[in-house]
């Protein structure tokens, strides 16, 4: 599970240019997005940066139009057919990164009353 923690160093990330390059974090995101990088390199970070950068954007447009199709047809048809429609797209889903907003989602959907 992705914890609270992981979303501010993926903030910071996107937008601080003075992040210092750190082995640990950038594994750390790495597995978060699902990117295939196994070494790291100082001097490849801006690359490394901009890889996270690019993923992490792509993933949230996904992740918008999945999360906003969902919730308007939970609000417009039953939930069983929001469901159905995510279940229709889980391929769509490439990281941890988006399965636990998925995840968070489908809990906040859950608690909402009908």
């Amino acid at each position: 599970m992705i914890e609270p923690h992981h979303y501010d160093l993926l903030a910071r990330y996107d937008s601080v240019d003075d992040v210092a390059f750190s082995p640990a974090e950038l594994e750390l995101l790495c597995t978060i997005l699902n990117l295939k990088i196994n070494s790291f390199d100082a001097t490849r970070f801006p690359e490394y940066r901009a890889s996270i950068c690019h993923a992490l954007h792509e993933q949230n447009k996904i992740m918008t139009e999945l999360g906003g199709e969902f919730l308007n047809r939970a609000k417009e048809g039953s939930k069983l057919e929001a469901a159905n429609q995510l279940i229709q797209n889980i391929g769509k889903i490439r990281s941890p990164y988006m399965l636990n907003i998925l995840l968070d989602l489908l809990c906040y959907n859950s608690d909402r009353k009908s």
